[in-house]
C-alpha cells in the first residue's frame, strides 16, 4: 500500500485546516463510513465448479474532512471537501468531494454532490492465495441531511452510491484436495453518520 501519499495528504488537511480557521464558512467533519459490498464466490474441484454463491458484506471506515462553503445566493453554498479516509486497508485512500449545499427547513440543511475517492490499494499474497484491492478513482453520487445542533455543531448522516463498482478480487487453493476459489467484490454504496464542527 502507498503509504507515502497518506503521509503527504494529513499534513494538507492541517495546514489548509490552519490557513482558513478564522472563516465562518469553515468546518472539520468526523464520520463513520458503512460500505455495501457483494461477494461472488466460486469454488472449483479441479475444473468442475462445485459452488457458486453471492454474499452481501460490509467493510468500514472513519472519514476525516475539511470543508470550505462559498456563499452562492440566497441560502445556497458551494462546498469543497477534501477528505481522508481510515479503516479496512482495501478501501483506504483520499476523497475530494464538491457538493452545493442550502438550508431546508428551521435547523436542517442538505447537500447533494459528488465525492471522487482515490482508493490507494492493497495487495496481500502468498504460495496458495492472493487478495488485491483495485487503486483508482471512484465517483460516489448523493447526498446528506444534517441537524445544526448549535452554532458550532451539527449531525450529517448521507447516502452515495458507485457506477464503478469493481473493487477487491481474491484466490486460494488447497493443492491436497484439488480444490480452488475465487472472490469477485463489488462495492456499491456508503452510508456516512458523523459530527460536523464550524471552525
Amino acid at each position: 500500500m502507498k503509504r507515502s501519499k497518506l503521509l503527504i495528504f494529513i499534513p494538507l488537511i492541517f495546514i489548509t485546516n490552519y490557513t482558513y480557521s478564522q472563516e465562518s464558512n469553515s468546518s472539520i467533519i468526523i464520520e463513520t463510513a458503512v460500505f455495501k459490498t457483494e461477494a461472488h464466490y466460486q469454488e472449483y474441484y479441479a475444473t468442475n465448479k462445485i459452488k457458486d454463491t453471492y454474499e452481501n458484506r460490509n467493510t468500514y471506515g472513519i472519514i476525516i474532512s475539511y470543508s470550505k462553503r462559498i456563499n452562492l445566493f440566497s441560502d445556497y453554498k458551494l462546498e469543497l471537501r477534501p477528505s481522508i479516509l481510515l479503516g479496512d486497508y482495501d478501501v483506504m485512500g483520499v476523497d475530494v468531494g464538491l457538493y452545493l449545499r442550502s438550508s431546508l427547513y428551521w435547523k436542517i440543511f442538505g447537500l447533494v454532490g459528488l465525492n471522487a475517492h482515490y482508493n490507494f490499494g492493497n495487495s496481500d499474497n502468498h504460495n496458495t492465495w492472493r487478495r488485491k484491492s483495485l487503486e483508482g478513482i471512484y465517483l460516489f453520487y448523493g447526498g446528506s441531511l444534517g441537524l445544526k445542533l448549535s452554532e458550532r455543531i451539527s449531525l450529517q448522516i448521507g447516502y452515495y452510491f458507485t457506477a464503478k463498482n469493481n473493487w477487491r478480487n481474491s484466490w486460494s487453493s488447497d493443492l491436497m484436495r484439488s480444490i480452488h476459489s475465487e472472490t469477485d467484490e463489488k462495492l456499491f454504496w456508503v452510508i456516512k453518520v458523523g459530527v460536523e464542527i464550524n471552525i
